[in-house]
């Protein structure tokens, strides 16, 4: 019985340590694989004073990993690290930039990658410039070292890491270390350009940007870093063989890329330049468009947190749109007056730009009443012709395009384009006149080809001859047959007198009455002549004010010359016969 009771005890406690094996096997993660970090190359030899060259790498073994990270030492009284680069890494993002201490004689970097991670046999993960001090032999050693598995769980996969070792030669009598300078000046500060982001003070949208600089002689390794502080000093490390450095993935804000070099002298001034990101679009927003007056107002009230709202692409039915700028809205409520249109309904879109050039878009639609057309001020009943004529009227819309116009009897009509004032008022004036009879006047607002109001009150006005031109061709009109009929007369009475004289004999009879008719005759033409100088006079009294047309010449010239016809029949005729 004793010994049964021994077997069931033994069988119950091989059961148990059966049952916790399986249910660690089941709990255990999945095997891993054994990935290494190691030198290349693995030894070397290098004479005192001279530059040796090593590179980091990762064997993930057959899997995915990815971040790796690691501490390396190395003997400071035999090696100085001149420069630590990760230009030619397979890692992209960095939580800790490559750095170095020749104080402390350690090389410390955490570096990765996004999904899918990498996988490789000689995966570069950093490149290490040295300088030989002295004689001897260098161990370079990884420790606090991890490689992470793209696994969900990033599991360490960091199974072994290989030192590297550098022989030190004794260097040659006259041998001049490569990379010391003779020079004791500081490097100078350099100078920085981006061709993504060539403008300081622009905001952009790309959220990489790359800088570019020159390196100067005597320069042997460089710092960089982006940073929010513009005077952040500078931490991950290039060699001289580094002139572009493009950073990806840069979050919205102002950063700033510093830059500096270092010679055989110690470290120079860094520069710092300026990057401006917004990729963010501004925030959506509400169309609310109200009527005041006749006008249709639309409050444009976009925000961009970032780089604040640059301007508005406005666009009424299938009209092109309008760019207005954020500037030029009315007062602080951001009203923007949508341009006339034709009564009914319309589609408002509306693009809010912030400063990088993004955008966000609303729509909203409207009603439009319908176009008031212009009201015309009164106008003289009369003028005359070559006069000019002013034109004002009122509107119900500030600053609109209006058009006058002014036909003739017969003629085409002639327009005259204003803008209205801030009160909607206009006044045009026109050109001279030259046309008499009625001229008929009328406006219209004209905001496109297709956009009109209705025609205005029409006003009608009658262009006259002027007084002088009509006188004077009155004047004319007489003369053309007064003159013609004393001459008549007068040749009439000479042939009544001779023929008297000559078959009846009554010569003193004739000569008496001819006496008469003369003077009588005489008399007239005195008083014609005198009422020909007094039209003359006022028309030498124009041409004092102002310079006489050609058709005023004209007749002031046939004037004169009657005048003097009248003197020479009263000269020559009428005395020869008294």
């Amino acid at each position: 019985m004793p010994q049964r009771i021994f077997k069931s005890s033994h069988f119950r406690v091989v059961f148990l340590a059966v049952s916790i094996v399986a249910g660690l096997l089941f709990l255990a993660p999945p095997l891993t694989h054994a990935a290494t970090l190691s030198f290349a190359p693995v030894t070397t030899r290098v004479s005192a004073g001279n530059i040796v060259s090593m590179k980091v790498l990762v064997n993930t073994d057959g899997a995915t990993i990815n971040t790796a990270a690691a501490t390396i030492e190395f003997p400071t009284d035999l090696l100085q690290v001149m420069s630590v680069s990760e230009s030619s890494s397979i890692f992209s993002l960095w939580v800790q930039n490559p750095a170095f201490s020749n104080a402390d004689g350690t090389i410390t970097f955490t570096g990765g990658l996004p999904s899918p991670g990498y996988t490789g046999a000689s995966g570069e993960v950093v490149s290490i410039v040295f300088m030989a001090k002295k004689q001897g032999t260098a161990s370079i050693i990884f420790s606090n070292s991890s490689v992470l598995q793209n696994d969900g769980f990033g599991t360490d996969v960091l199974t072994a890491t290989e030192p590297a070792t550098i022989t030190i030669t004794a260097g040659g009598q006259n041998q001049t270390p490569a990379v010391v300078s003779t020079s004791s000046a500081l490097p100078a500060m350099p100078t920085i350009t981006s061709l993504t982001n060539p403008d300081q003070n622009a905001w952009y949208s790309n959220t990489s940007a790359s800088f570019n600089w020159q390196i100067p002689a005597g320069v042997t390794s460089l710092q960089t870093i982006l940073s929010k502080n513009a005077t952040a000093v500078p931490t991950a490390i290039y060699d001289s063989s580094v002139s572009q450095r493009t950073v990806s993935d840069i979050a919205d804000g102002i950063w700033y890329f510093n830059l500096r070099y270092m010679n055989g002298a110690g470290w120079g001034p860094a520069a710092s330049y300026k990057v401006q990101i917004d990729s963010t679009p501004p925030e959506k927003f509400t169309l609310n468009v109200v009527t005041q007056d006749t006008q249709n107002v639309v409050n444009l009230d976009a925000v961009d947190a970032m780089s604040g709202i640059d301007s508005y692409s406005v666009k009424i039915d299938a009209e092109p749109a309008v760019l207005v700028e954020e500037s030029s809205l009315v007062s602080s409520q951001n009203q923007y007056v949508l341009p006339t249109q034709n009564p009914g309904e319309h589609s408002l879109v509306v693009l809010a730009y912030d400063k990088a050039g993004n955008s966000t878009e609303s729509d909203a639609t409207f009603t439009s009443a319908a176009i008031v057309a212009p009201v015309l001020g009164t106008l003289p009943e009369q003028i005359n012709r070559g006069d000019t004529l002013t034109v004002q009227g009122t509107t119900q819309y500030p600053y609109s395009p209006v058009t006058v116009y002014v036909q003739s009897e017969g003629n085409a009509a002639t327009p005259y384009s204003a803008t209205t004032s801030a009160d909607g008022s206009f006044s045009v004036m026109t050109d001279e006149i030259k046309t008499s009879g009625p001229a008929t006047i009328w406006a219209q607002l004209i905001f496109s080809s297709s956009i009109q109001s209705p025609i205005s009150n029409k006003l009608t006005v009658t262009v006259n001859e002027s007084f002088i031109v009509q006188t004077s061709k009155s004047l004319l009109y007489i003369l053309s047959f007064a003159i013609p009929a004393l001459i008549l007369l007068l040749g009439l009475l000479f042939t009544l007198y001779f023929g008297w004289h000559k078959f009846f004999g009554l010569k003193r009879r004739l000569h008496k009455d001819v006496q008469s008719a003369v003077d009588n005759t005489h008399h007239a033409l005195t008083v014609f002549k005198e009422e020909l100088n007094r039209q003359l006079k006022q028309l030498e009294k124009v041409k004092e004010d102002r310079e006489l047309n050609k058709k005023e010449e004209k007749i002031f010239k046939d004037l004169q010359e009657n005048i003097d016809s009248i003197d020479e029949f009263i000269e020559k005729k009428l005395k020869k016969i008294i």
